[in-house]
């Protein structure tokens, strides 16, 4: 067998918002982003586009029955959403985190990542 050569993998820069899906059934926010749509807010409600593969965040102060908690991590710098059952229910695989860019979607009124 030859050798295989490794691609360094790259990390994200510091002033893009992103979103981790985390292998434990955990989004976790980065600093960017929680600044940009979830510093004021105490809980998200998550959808799903299974044709774009797209997973939509929409941040809340509404506790309502399917809100998620927003948890506020490093005294609020960071953050992280438990949605293991989000993702149990449409099948997105998170065997390993993944970070991803998250966007804003003006029209829909959530933060969006794009899971291709």
């Amino acid at each position: 067998m030859g050798y295989e050569k490794f691609t360094k993998q790259r990390r994200p820069a510091k002033d893009q918002s992103m979103i981790t899906v985390l292998k434990s059934g955990l989004l976790g926010i980065n600093k960017r982003c929680m600044e940009e749509y979830f510093r004021d807010c105490k809980y998200a409600e998550m959808y799903y586009d299974s044709e774009q593969k797209k997973i939509g965040i929409r941040p809340t102060n509404n506790s309502t029955n399917d809100a998620y908690n927003v948890r506020p991590i490093k005294d609020g710098k960071l953050g992280s959403i438990s949605v293991r059952e989000f993702l149990k229910h449409f099948g997105i695989e998170h065997e390993k985190s993944i970070a991803y860019s998250a966007v804003w979607n003006d029209k829909e009124k959530l933060v969006e990542i794009i899971l291709k």
